[in-house]
């Protein structure tokens, strides 16, 4: 997953596959693989929640 030229990897298994991400609130992003919630993300502190 990539956001502000920074890559984040979130598991080894979607290498190469598109993600979606979606922004869920001010500076909150939910990185969809197809219709699957695989996380969230932070940008203001750069933390991914599992």
């Amino acid at each position: 997953m990539g956001h502000r030229k920074r890559q984040w990897k979130i598991t080894n298994a979607l290498t190469n596959r598109r993600i979606n991400l979606d922004e869920t609130d001010d500076g909150l992003w939910a990185p969809y693989f197809r219709t699957v919630l695989l996380a969230t993300f932070d940008e203001r502190d750069c933390i991914i929640h599992l």
